[in-house]
Order: structure tokens, then sequence, then C-alpha cells
């Protein structure tokens, strides 16, 4: 029988406050992570989604992880409505430079935590890359405030893929890509079967398309309350960390 393992709390230094954030790992360890989690960017979301898959992958695949909450969520509290993009990219460069001790890492996003890893893919020694039902953006909110946007004052969000400069950082990556969306999700299942000059420089990376109930708002809160989708998402990093090259995984 496996137990649930407590992760180590840390409190981070960020401008005039702290980001709250945890490291899960195996007891009497002090190597450092291999995964970092991003959350998505609405106000309830926070990093305790991610518990659960966290304990399966250290708990079934060894594969130990660091989790934040962005100001404006969970712990670290905060204004949201006063952040923006560009603010949590920010967020996760401090991160990244003060847990992981310049070793690489593979970071696992939801949503619009999609963009801002993108951003930093030149920046940082990033190993692979796992992206749960992105959200991708206009280019205008990466300064606009969350609240400003909320309230009407930005423009208005509309499907689209990346602008060319981050799709040109993507398409140079050399790590593993996998993108996991799912059936109900008609935009991303059906742009993964669009060849399109837009998705032609990552065509050749791991596509997993999952279903989830219909009663379900979202994957990260399906696979919480269905152990088969967690244990699948779990497999799915374990093998885009693990396996030497991309190829085409359909999941159904």
């Amino acid at each position: 029988m496996q137990y649930a393992i407590w992760p180590e709390l840390f409190f981070l230094e960020f401008d005039d406050t702290y980001l709250h954030g945890d490291i899960l790992n195996s007891p009497d360890t002090d190597r450092v992570p291999e995964l970092l989690f991003l959350h998505d960017d609405a106000p309830d979301k926070n990093r305790s989604v991610f518990n659960s898959l966290r304990q399966v992958l250290l708990n079934k695949y060894n594969l130990s992880s660091c989790s934040f909450d962005f100001i404006g969520h969970g712990s670290t509290g905060g204004d949201w409505n006063k952040t923006c993009m560009r603010h949590r990219t920010q967020q996760i460069t401090d991160v990244i430079d003060g847990c992981f001790d310049s070793q690489p890492l593979s970071v696992i996003a939801v949503g619009t935590g999609v963009c801002n890893i993108i951003q930093l893919l030149d920046k940082q020694r990033i190993a692979s890359l796992v992206f749960i039902t992105p959200v991708l953006p206009p280019q205008e909110l990466e300064t606009l405030p969350f609240g400003l946007f909320s309230k009407g004052a930005g423009p208005n969000i509309q499907e689209q893929w990346l602008s060319k400069p981050s799709r040109k950082v993507l398409g140079n990556f050399k790590g593993n890509v996998s993108l996991i969306t799912t059936t109900q999700d008609k935009t991303w299942s059906n742009w993964l079967q669009t060849k399109s000059r837009d998705n032609a420089q990552i065509e050749d990376r791991a596509y997993s398309v999952i279903s989830i109930p219909p009663d379900q708002k979202n994957l990260m809160q399906a696979a919480n309350q269905h152990p088969k989708i967690l244990l699948k998402i779990a497999a799915i990093v374990d093998k885009t960390v693990a396996i030497s090259h991309s190829q085409v995984v359909q999941a159904s």
C-alpha cells in the first residue's frame, strides 16, 4: 500500500509579497524536482487542482514536482484584478530560478499557462512540455490586467493559435511535447485533425484526446473525480518526460 506524502511548503519573495508553493518529493531525499505544474488564470483556480495527479506521478513513476499559486490565487492571495499574463511569466521565472537549481525541468501547464511557458522556452532549461486543454488568448492580453478584461475593457478572445514569434519558438523546441485535450473540446479536437500552416511546425508532437463525462466542466476536474482519467493523464505525462522522441498518441 502506498501512502500520501506531505509536500514541503515554500514561500518565495516576489515584489512586495510572497508566492506560496510546495515541492512533492520522496521522503529523505534532497533531489531537485523534475516537474513544474502551472494552473490556469481563472480567479478560482489554484495549485490544489494538481494534488492527486502529483501524488500518482510520485508514487507510480517516482516523478517529483513543484507547484505554486500565482498572485491572486490560492494561498498566495493578492489582487487578481491587477495581475496580467506578463506578470505571471515573471512569477514562473522566479520559481524556476529558486526551486530547480539550474537543472532541466518538465512543465505541465493548464489553460493560459501554456502561453506563459512558451515565452520561456528559449530562456530556461526546459526538457519537455505537457499542455492540458490550452487557452491561447490574443497578444493584447499580455499586459492588460485580468480585472479590466473581465469587465469587457479588453479585446474579445477568439480561438486562435499562437503568434508567429511564439510559434517559431515552439517549432524550434527540441524536447518532447504532448497536448492533452478532450473530445468535448471541439476547438482543439478539430485543430488536431487539421493540417495547416498553424500546426505544421509541431505536427510531429504527441497529441492525446481524452473522453470525459459530459457533466464535467473541465479535464482536471474530471480527473480528480475519476481515477481512470487521472491515471491516463499521469501515464501521458510520464511518457512525455521519458520518451526520446515524439509520436502521435490517440487515447480515447
